[in-house]
């Protein structure tokens, strides 16, 4: 924009072009200024909040800004203040839900995400989020009730297949956790969650070798500090088929991702037991 103004000034007449300078100048000022009000999401959504202060949809976004910056007690305040200018929309009850959900007190986050439901009944993420709310109190029974109903409203949302996979699992539902697992792969071909749980299917079924192709299928898709948890499946299965020294290989990467995990210290020492290092086992069991 510069250049062109400096170009569209030289075809000027003397007079226009030091009018024309002046312009530029102050266009020059008010676009450095704007820059900086551009410069994140949040200075942009405060500027918002500075000039319309009474609109729903900026309250939400300098909420969501704030809560993505990690300031959540400002993004609170600003989910309330959307509240209190519109109470008619869901999506500001949900986020208040979610903050409380991340900060363990989730029969709280329950109540604000059954009030977002009240406005926005066809939603699906929400119900998602209270069934992984009920998962994490460990009310298994109404974690499944949430994440069917959750199907019901779109059974196109892998992420639900993911989860629902995850606590069939835990219910002891091998089949059905096989079925979801498979559905969740399909919907997020490149995402390693869903082929972990496949692999847990498996191993957890006798069927060892399909288990570790599924875990190297999610170690392949995995970022490199988020794989501890599938080596340490991958452990489980070969400790299981009694190969100790491929067990401790993927135990040693587990603990690379997360030095501190006493369940891969444990794993790890019955890895060294079962191949004859007791004196190393029994610092592994003590760690």
């Amino acid at each position: 924009l510069a250049a062109f103004a400096w170009f569209v000034a030289f075809f000027l007449n003397r007079r226009m072009r030091r009018v024309s300078y002046v312009w530029l100048a102050l266009l020059s000022f008010t676009s450095v200024h704007r820059s900086e009000v551009w410069a994140t999401e949040v200075s942009l959504w405060q500027d918002a909040a500075r000039k319309a202060p009474s609109m729903y949809r900026v309250q939400t976004n300098l909420g969501k800004a704030l809560q993505q910056s990690g300031d959540e007690s400002g993004a609170l305040a600003a989910y309330q203040r959307a509240i209190a200018i519109d109470p008619r929309h869901g999506d500001a009850y949900n986020n208040i839900g979610i903050l409380h959900h991340r900060e363990g007190r989730q029969r709280e986050a329950i109540e604000w995400y059954q009030r977002a439901l009240e406005r926005y009944s066809r939603y699906e993420e929400i119900y998602q989020n209270v069934a992984d709310a009920f998962s994490d109190l460990g009310d298994l029974g109404q974690a499944r009730v949430w994440y069917e109903k959750a199907l019901m409203v779109d059974d196109q949302r892998g992420s639900i297949w993911a989860n629902y996979g995850e606590l069939l699992f835990k219910l002891g539902d091998l089949d059905g956790a096989g079925r979801a697992a498979r559905k969740a792969i399909g919907l997020l071909v490149r995402q390693p969650e869903p082929y972990n749980n496949l692999g847990n299917v498996h191993s957890k079924r006798g069927e060892h070798e399909a288990a570790l192709e599924m875990y190297r299928k999610a170690v392949d898709l995995s970022p490199e500090n988020g794989i501890g948890d599938i080596h340490a499946n991958m452990a489980d299965t070969y400790l299981d088929m009694e190969r100790a020294a491929e067990a401790r290989t993927a135990l040693q990467g587990a603990l690379q991702d997360d030095p501190e995990n006493a369940r891969f210290h444990l794993a790890l020492g019955r890895a060294l037991r079962m191949l004859g290092d007791d004196a190393s086992a029994e610092l592994s069991f003590q760690r």
